[in-house]
């Protein structure tokens, strides 16, 4: 429960702690994308580094935050899910991010399905809800 308090302060702007980070999250880093292949949900806020890849089978469930830096994208792959309940996606440097791309593969495509109006800014190919 500490660490998870920890978190959600180094991640709300203006708090002490926010202060104590190293400003990395505005610079893409390939190797630094995360992939999911299973069933996951984000509750807290986050700033990240590279790409976000949901493979086949893969769920991912956002219903916070989440900051993604420039050039990077959110890659949903045919038999992926992408649910946004509420979540906000964007840069927090106001830099353009290249949005979620939904791939397709002998007529199947990735996912999306949204809850709750999200937000997205600073996307170079937004989303319309």
């Amino acid at each position: 429960c500490q660490i998870g308090k920890v978190h959600y302060n180094m991640t709300r702007e203006g708090t002490s702690q926010r202060k104590l980070l190293l400003k990395d999250w505005c610079a893409f880093s390939a190797e630094n994308s995360i992939t999911i292949r299973d069933e996951v949900n984000w509750f807290s806020s986050k700033d990240l580094l590279g790409n976000i890849v949901i493979k086949e089978n893969g769920i991912l469930h956002i219903h916070c935050e989440i900051s993604m830096p420039r050039v990077s994208k959110i890659m949903v792959e045919p038999g992926g899910k992408l649910v946004l309940n509420g979540a906000k996606l964007y840069n927090r440097c106001n830099e353009v991010w290249d949005g979620i791309e939904l791939l397709e593969r002998k007529g199947i495509k990735g996912e999306l399905i949204v809850y709750d109006a999200p937000t997205i800014l600073n996307a170079k190919y937004p989303l319309n809800f």
